[in-house]
């Protein structure tokens, strides 16, 4: 059995949110910034329990946290692997399980090349991005830097949209797909 960990619940209008200036010294720093969960910490919230297993949560999941008695139900939104420590929100709208960009490895995509002949002609590039789950396009901007492969939103997205991306539209073209089997884990 693993080490008891703690619960940390950080509300929604926790200072963390507005508490980083947007002070980046690379187009890369600011979108791996936004792709990640914030570095919470203890003194952002309150302790709400303990887990038993840091590994076996993800961002987003709901089920096995064990916290009852909240008016919403509690998500994860992040973890602190070096501390134990696994942070929830209450509420499927907590600013923690929104993100203006997604990040993945260009090994996650295959490209269409009929319509593009590599990766780094697609950089910086307005794109269209569909979802198994939702009928409509959400427009974005593409960036690829170094293996990696950025969405950046208009608006923030939920977290549970990441797993959930079918393909990539640039001018009524589908230039990226998810490779099978991605979204399954």
């Amino acid at each position: 059995m693993s080490k008891a960990g703690q619960i940390v619940e950080i509300p929604s209008e926790a200072s963390i949110y507005s508490r980083f200036e947007n002070h980046f010294h690379s187009l890369k720093a600011e979108l791996d910034f936004h792709a990640e969960a914030l570095p919470y910490n203890l003194f952002d919230g309150f302790l709400v329990g303990e887990h038993y297993g840091l590994d076996d949560f993800v961002i987003g999941q709901r089920k096995g946290i064990n916290v009852g008695g909240k008016d919403k139900p509690l998500y994860v939104i992040g973890k602190n692997q070096e501390y134990n420590q696994l942070f929830v929100g209450a509420g499927l709208e907590h600013p923690g399980l929104m993100r203006k960009v997604f990040r993945y490895e260009k090994s996650d995509f295959e490209l269409n090349t009929e319509f593009c002949q590599d990766f780094k002609s697609l950089n910086d590039t307005e794109v269209q991005v569909g979802f198994y789950h939702k009928n409509d396009l959400k427009l974005a901007k593409l960036f690829v830097l170094e293996d990696n492969v950025y969405l950046k939103f208009e608006n923030s997205m939920h977290v549970l949209d990441l797993n959930q991306v079918k393909n990539i539209i640039k001018n009524d073209q589908e230039i990226l797909n998810i490779k099978p089997n991605k979204n399954e884990n």
